[in-house]
């Protein structure tokens, strides 16, 4: 198993094993080059730990337990987690500012305990078969040790991908694979019983915040300064992702102050226009000039993509049609860094997406104010005035890449909704205000299932660490304690972060139309890449699993050579990213 995660962790490997446990781990090495070995074992060898991540704040957690008495051998954060689990227990969590899957062996009670981070950062996979309990940080890894089948195939699984592009957070497109969802731990007893408790979520007024939109604005710079502080630490140099947009430019901006050489800084280029994508090329470089980084411009072409394609979705072992690019990006920061700062989160904290900007829209029809959506475009202010009052999963629906009714085509013999599974998690929110639920809910789904986990997963494939201010627990907390009239207005998005930034970057980038990145494989597969989807979509090989309508298929592949048009070119690089990983199982996987 550790064997087949030397991506993760080139450096170095560690186990510990007793004649029922046995545990394993790849090295990173970020914190403590020379003394940062894993597992990590308490004086008395009754606790073990081993993890994946970074704890940011383990200098001022060991300050706290040196004064307590605590005795350190080492200055990994690591050996805080065990001092820290002695000194506090599991209240130890409340303390931790990081990012963490951690791996926790109590021999006193022959408990192991797996402890997911908050916001979903690090993914934890396991299984929990006869006989067998086994974790890992990567579906593949557990995949390997099973038995194939199509049996196994889970259908809720497969309807979520079709309709959100990925797995869920908390299940894999197996069976007898599950996730540790976020903010989660997980208890394995000396007698095998496997128990779930939720250890941390999302609620709205858990702390205080300004009196004043200028005081909140101010706390929301201290904050954010702070998390980039905090990430910059590491005995080894930290780089940036750098897209041009204000979220990658202000972590840059910040991330510049603390350091006292150049950031490197890198940003994904394509030798074709798309989606404007050269307007953020020119705004990265300003900023990569203006704040003296050393920039690098990486390309990615249609050839690149397909030559790596059927690599990347080997790698995930699932089907993952979001975002791919990033595995090419972090493939050449991986050759010269191995931790870089990313602005994941900052969409889904301060608003942006269109549901977020249609909630702000039916907040203000709400509040009695038609004047304000003036300020938006027609077909916003209709899609709020046609939805208000709806359940957001049903708003969330309408975006699927794949309706309910289209997956009756697409897939009539599935038989799971994924618009089912979208309520049960809108049940699971605890906010109320509508900006605020929609704000959650992409939080607690479309960061998780979808982003969070390609960061990880296609990073971590070249042995780069990347690492996230905006999700700062501290800052989350916070923004979801902040009014939301405060967040969001119609016409106006990120209005309380756009306020930080323009202490820091210039009007022009701060004030330009939000375009979005957009993956673009949707736009080659109809163009360049038109000659590859069809082979793998029209060919006779397709479909090997026999679950879709290949005449449905067939004519949605035929309307997009007409029209080009983008919503269905999203659902024909769903359906060829499917067909590739179909393509990949193992022969007596397919009945």
């Amino acid at each position: 198993m550790v064997g087949q995660m030397v991506h993760r962790g080139p450096d170095d490997d560690g186990f510990y094993d007793t004649a029922t446990v046995h545990l394993g781990m790849r090295r990173l090495s970020i914190v403590d080059l020379e003394n940062g070995q894993q597992p990590k074992t308490s004086a008395d060898g009754q606790i073990v730990v081993l993890f994946n991540g970074e704890i940011y704040n383990h200098v001022e957690l060991r300050t706290e337990l040196e004064a307590a008495g605590c005795r350190f051998e080492s200055h990994s954060d690591t050996e805080v987690l065990v001092h820290g689990y002695l000194t506090w227990g599991l209240a130890m969590l409340d303390r931790l500012v990081g990012m963490f899957a951690i791996s926790l062996y109590d021999r006193r009670s022959g408990e192991l305990i797996l402890i997911r981070d908050r916001l979903g950062k690090k993914p934890i996979y396991y299984l929990d078969e006869p006989g067998l309990f086994a974790y890992a940080s990567e579906y593949p890894v557990l995949a390997s040790l099973l038995p194939d089948g199509e049996q196994y195939l889970d259908r809720s699984s497969l309807a979520w991908y079709f309709s959100q592009k990925t797995t869920p957070a908390d299940r894999a497109i197996d069976t007898r694979i599950k996730k540790v969802p976020p903010g989660h731990l997980l208890r394995v007893s000396s007698t095998g019983a496997v128990v779930a408790e939720r250890w941390w979520s999302i609620a709205a007024g858990r702390v205080a915040v300004g009196a004043s939109e200028a005081a909140i604005v101010d706390d929301i710079e201290q904050l954010l300064t702070s998390a980039v502080k905090l990430r910059m630490r590491a005995d080894t140099e930290v780089g940036a992702f750098l897209s041009g947009g204000i979220d990658s430019s202000l972590c840059v901006a910040l991330a510049s102050r603390c350091t006292d050489k150049p950031l490197k800084t890198y940003c994904l280029i394509y030798d074709q226009e798309i989606n404007h994508k050269g307007a953020d090329r020119r705004w990265a470089n300003s900023i990569a000039e203006r704040y003296g980084t050393r920039h690098r411009e990486i390309l990615l072409t249609p050839a690149i993509l397909v030559e790596d394609l059927p690599r990347i979705i080997r790698h995930y072992g699932q089907p993952n049609s979001a975002v791919l690019s990033n595995w090419f990006i972090s493939k050449e920061m991986g050759k010269e860094l191995k931790v870089a700062l990313s602005g994941d989160g900052a969409d889904e904290l301060f608003g942006s997406y269109y549901l977020h900007r249609a909630a702000a829209a039916v907040a203000a029809l709400e509040a009695g104010d038609d004047a304000l959506l003036a300020r938006i475009p027609a077909g916003e202010a209709e899609f709020a005035r046609t939805h208000r009052g709806q359940p957001h999963a049903l708003l969330a629906d309408a975006f699927a890449i794949f309706s309910d009714e289209e997956m009756q085509r697409l897939a009539p013999t599935l038989g799971a909704s994924s618009r089912e599974m979208l309520q049960a998690r809108e049940r699971d929110l605890a906010t109320q205000h509508v900006v605020d639920r929609a704000l959650e809910f992409d939080c607690r789904n479309l960061l998780v299932d979808q982003i969070l986990n390609y960061s990880d997963t296609l990073s971590m494939a070249h042995s780069l660490e990347v690492r996230t201010p905006f999700l700062d627990h501290r800052l989350v907390d916070y923004m979801f304690s902040v009014p939301a009239d405060l967040k969001m207005r119609p016409g106006e998005t990120k209005r309380l972060l756009k306020q930080v930034a323009a202490r820091y970057l210039p009007e022009e980038l701060i004030t330009r139309p939000k375009e979005g990145f957009v993956e673009p494989a949707v736009y080659w597969i109809g163009d360049a890449l038109r000659d590859f989807c069809r082979a793998h979509l029209l060919a006779s090989g397709f479909n090997r699993l026999g679950l879709l309508d290949a005449s449905y298929v067939r004519a949605l592949v035929e309307r997009f050579d007409r029209d080009k048009d983008f919503t269905t070119g999203k659902k024909v690089w769903n359906l060829l990213v499917f067909a590739i990983w179909e393509a990949q199982l193992p022969a007596s996987s397919v009945s």
